[in-house]
């Protein structure tokens, strides 16, 4: 469960506010397993990690000797369904940030020549700082139906848009004191609807429009001052400015519609937040 996650410390300074980056791959892969792997990993001994509902029978665990980001390699595929690959790669950007030719790479050094690669799932991650976990709960707008927020024993929050098996998912949260982090889990399903099956095709993020999913906005208080003074005469001005928006933005903007007759797209404008998010999504490192 997410909400006991473990405060994990490691962040790339040099891309904080500066650039997106893949924190976690998974890949299928077809192709023939080397018999010796390639000398630029070091692994550790197979284990067994059969069970109910698992798809492989066997896990090695490894690193990169050239990067130190750590891997996974399942395989001994436990059913016969056509879309299950007969191995899959998990890799983490441990001391690195992944690369697409660092995930060839291994790649390479388990299966030989000739293989095929098939991208499952990855997040996406934004580390920034200047903007508190509860500003990116309260201006989030989300097309996502499934909305929840989770707190640990010693107080620290993630919330979630999206659901567990969704195509796409966003969770916030504190990663250090000063940076919070805002990661894109994305399924399969997401990157097939937009042809996105090879390691190279990932590229494409950096271009890709996610803000039409989640985006962070804010209101243009002199309009939605003049919008409200025509509508109610300040009647509801502690709801928008006196008090401390709880409901969140994207829930005001639904009661300016639905009860006061006003166009949110008329005084909400793009926060400053979401624009430093699109410019490290530009500078994605891949």
């Amino acid at each position: 469960m997410a909400a006991n996650r473990r405060v994990d410390r490691r962040v790339f300074q040099h891309l904080v506010n500066k650039a997106a980056f893949l924190d976690k791959l998974e890949i299928g892969l077809w192709g023939v397993r080397r018999q010796r792997f390639l000398s630029v990993l070091e692994t550790e001994p197979s284990k067994p990690i059969g069970g109910k509902k698992r798809a492989y029978g066997r896990s090695i665990h490894g690193i990169c000797r050239t990067t130190g980001n750590p891997f996974e390699f399942r395989y001994g595929r436990l059913n016969n369904y056509p879309n299950v690959p007969p191995f899959r790669l998990v890799l983490d950007s441990g001391r690195t940030p992944l690369t697409g030719a660092q995930v060839s790479l291994v790649a390479g050094a388990l299966l030989r020549q000739g293989y095929r690669s098939q991208v499952s799932r990855l997040e996406l991650t934004f580390d920034v700082t200047g903007y508190p976990l509860s500003y990116f709960r309260q201006h989030l707008f989300t097309r996502a139906r499934r909305k929840r927020e989770l707190q640990d024993h010693l107080g620290r929050q993630t919330f979630y848009a999206g659901g567990p098996r969704s195509p796409w998912q966003l969770i916030v949260y504190q990663k250090t004191d000063l940076v919070v982090r805002v990661e894109f889990k994305i399924r399969r399903g997401f990157l097939h609807d937009r042809c996105m099956e090879s390691v190279h095709d990932l590229l494409r993020f950096r271009r890709l429009n996610l803000w039409d999913l989640v985006s962070f906005r804010e209101f243009y208080e002199i309009r939605l001052r003049s919008a409200l003074r025509r509508v109610s005469s300040s009647k509801y001005n502690h709801l928008f400015f006196e008090s401390p928006r709880r409901l969140g933005l994207q829930t005001l903007a639904a009661f300016l519609r639905w009860r006061l007759g006003i166009t949110p797209d008329s005084v909400l404008k793009t926060s400053e937040a979401e624009r430093v998010l699109r410019q490290m999504q530009r500078n994605f490192i891949w």
